[in-house]
């Protein structure tokens, strides 16, 4: 049963990243090409950019908002997230962890109501004991 709910939440997980992943990756594709440094950016679909933002370079340190809270906090170098960042996949679901060049390198999923999951060297996530924290 545990390897059961461990593929759920990987699913569960992967897809809502992707979707998020999709998500930034379109509003940094459509960000203007002219050479500025911007504390703050508004997009039209609903997503605010706050913190430093050098275009055209496409790096940014700060935070990826929408209407209802934080989507992504951290950095973007070259338009992927890069370094220490946390991702709010939707209420209760948050990943932190590295990233190198959009790629996840380490981190955890807390997911309200369930724990947190590890997400171990092979790709499958691991419920943390609760002694372990």
């Amino acid at each position: 049963m545990r390897n059961k709910k461990t593929g759920q939440l990987r699913g569960q997980f992967w897809s809502l990243a992707v979707s998020a992943f999709i998500l930034i990756m379109a509003m940094v594709a459509i960000l203007p090409m002219r050479g500025k440094t911007y504390s703050s950016y508004r997009l039209d679909q609903g997503l605010d950019l706050e913190g430093k933002l050098d275009l055209p370079e496409k790096n940014m340190e700060g935070a990826v908002k929408r209407k209802d809270g934080p989507l992504y906090e951290g950095k973007l170098m070259e338009g992927h997230l890069h370094g220490p960042g946390k991702v709010t996949l939707e209420p209760g679901m948050v990943f932190e962890g590295d990233f190198d060049q959009g790629n996840i390198q380490s981190g955890k999923i807390n997911v309200n109501g369930e724990g947190t999951y590890l997400l171990q060297e092979d790709g499958s996530w691991v419920k943390q004991d609760a002694e372990k924290k």
